[in-house]
C-alpha cells in the first residue's frame, strides 16, 4: 500500500507523541517530588516530649473530692510532671534514610539514638521545666491541692531559670529561687507563712546537694539529671555521674539489651531502610526515565514498578499509625509519630490519576496506530 494511504494514521501518530510530551513532564516533577522527598525529608518523626509525658500519665489514678482520708482535689504526682514535661517545648527526633542508615552501620544503633536525644538541649530545658516547677508547685501549693489551673499558671521559661543559673552563682540563683516564689505565691493566691523563706532554702539546698557528686563538687546540671534518673530507678548500685555513664546504663542495665538483640535492631533498621530507599529509588528511576523519553521517538513510558512500591512508605508510616491510632489504647504514642510520607503518597494518587486518564488511554491509541501503520506498509 502506498505511503499517502497511510499518511493520516502517520499524522495521528506524530500528534500523539507530541501530546505525550506534556504527560512526560508532569510525570517527571511527580516523581522527583516524591523521590527527593523520601531521601532527604524526615519519612519519620518521634516527639519524644508526648512519648515521655505519656510515660509519666498514670491512667489508674482516680481523682476524687472532699477532705475524707486519702483523699484529695489535686491530681497525681506523674500527671503533673506529665503536665510540665507537656509544657516544656518540643523535643523531637526525625529520621530520613541516610541517618537511618548512619545508625544501622554503627556498632549499637541503641547508644547512638539514646544519646541523640539525652544530648539535645531540648532534653536539658524539659527537665529544667519539670524539676523546677514541681519544686515552685511543692514550695507554694503543696502536692494535695495542685491542680491542672495552676500548672497552666506557671511561667516555665521565666521561672525555672535558677537551677541553669546555679552551675555558675549559687547565691544568685538562691536569691531567684526565692524571688520565684514569691511571684508563683501570689500567682495562687497563696499566703506566705513565717517560715516560707527557710523553707525555700531548705528545698534549694536540697536541689543543689543532688547537683553535688561530693558536698565540696560544684553544682552540675548533667549530675543532676543523671542522679535524678537514677533514684527514679530505685537501683543505687546503677549511681551514674554523666551523659555517656547514663546512656550506657540505660541500653545495658536498665533496657537489658544483648549482642544478639543489638543484631536484631540492626536488621529492623535496614528494613525499614529498605522500605523507604528502594521506593524512593523507583520514583526517581520513574523521573529519569519520563524525562529521557522526550528526547526519543516514542515518548510513552512504563510505571507498573512505582504502582508496586510507590505507595509502601506512606502506608507503613502514616495509613498505619492513623489507622493504630483510633483503635489502640496507648493511642497518645502512636500520635507522636509523625512523617512526610504523605508527600509521596499524594504524588502516587496523582499519578494513578494521570495514568488512568491519559497515560493508558493514550499509550493504547499510539499502539494501535503503529499497528495499523505497519499492517498498511504490509
Amino acid at each position: 500500500m502506498s505511503d499517502s494511504a497511510n499518511l493520516p494514521a502517520k499524522e495521528e501518530l506524530k500528534r500523539r507523541q507530541r501530546g505525550f510530551i506534556i504527560i512526560n513532564v508532569i510525570t517527571c516533577l511527580i516523581s522527583l517530588t516524591a523521590g527527593l522527598s523520601l531521601i532527604f525529608a524526615p519519612f519519620l518523626t518521634i516527639d519524644a516530649t508526648a512519648l515521655i509525658s505519656a510515660a509519666n500519665t498514670n491512667p489508674d489514678y482516680e481523682k476524687t473530692e472532699g477532705g475524707e482520708t486519702g483523699q484529695t482535689t489535686g491530681i497525681s504526682q506523674p500527671e503533673i510532671i506529665s503536665a510540665l514535661i507537656s509544657q516544656s517545648g518540643e523535643l523531637k527526633i526525625s529520621f530520613t534514610p541516610l541517618t537511618l542508615a548512619k545508625y544501622g552501620s554503627e556498632e549499637n544503633p541503641v547508644k547512638s539514638l539514646l544519646s541523640l536525644i539525652i544530648k539535645k538541649d531540648e532534653f536539658e530545658n524539659m527537665f529544667i521545666n519539670a524539676v523546677g516547677g514541681m519544686v515552685i508547685l511543692l514550695g507554694t501549693i503543696g502536692q494535695d491541692d495542685i491542680t491542672e489551673e495552676d500548672i497552666n499558671k506557671l511561667n516555665l521559661e521565666e521561672w525555672t531559670g535558677f537551677i541553669k543559673k546555679a552551675e555558675t552563682d549559687e547565691a544568685a540563683a538562691r536569691e531567684d529561687f526565692k524571688t520565684v516564689l514569691t511571684k508563683a505565691a501570689e500567682s495562687f493566691e497563696v499566703n506566705l507563712t513565717e517560715d516560707f523563706y527557710e523553707k525555700a532554702d531548705e528545698t534549694f539546698d536540697n536541689i543543689i546537694i543532688k547537683g553535688k557528686q561530693t558536698p565540696d563538687s560544684a553544682f552540675s546540671l548533667e549530675y543532676l539529671i543523671c542522679s535524678q534518673i537514677g533514684d527514679a530507678t530505685g537501683d543505687e548500685a546503677s549511681a551514674v555521674t554523666n551523659y555517656d555513664e547514663l546512656i550506657n546504663y540505660l541500653a545495658t542495665e536498665k533496657m537489658n539489651i544483648e549482642s544478639s538483640d543489638v543484631s536484631k535492631i540492626k536488621l529492623g533498621i535496614w528494613i525499614v531502610f529498605g522500605a523507604v530507599f528502594f521506593p524512593a529509588v523507583m520514583w526517581l528511576l520513574l523521573a529519569l526515565l519520563s524525562a529521557f523519553h522526550i528526547l526519543l521517538k516514542n515518548k510513552t513510558f512504563l510505571t507498573w514498578y512505582v504502582k508496586l512500591t510507590g505507595f509502601l512508605p506512606c502506608l507503613l508510616f502514616g495509613i498505619v499509625p492513623l489507622v493504630l491510632q483510633s483503635s489502640v489504647s496507648n493511642a497518645e504514642v502512636i500520635a507522636a509519630i509523625g512523617t512526610t510520607t504523605w508527600i509521596s503518597g499524594g504524588c502516587f494518587i496523582a499519578l494513578a490519576l494521570i495514568s488512568l486518564l491519559f497515560i493508558y488511554p493514550n499509550r493504547r491509541k499510539i499502539r494501535n496506530l503503529k499497528r495499523e501503520v505497519g499492517l498498511r506498509r504490509a
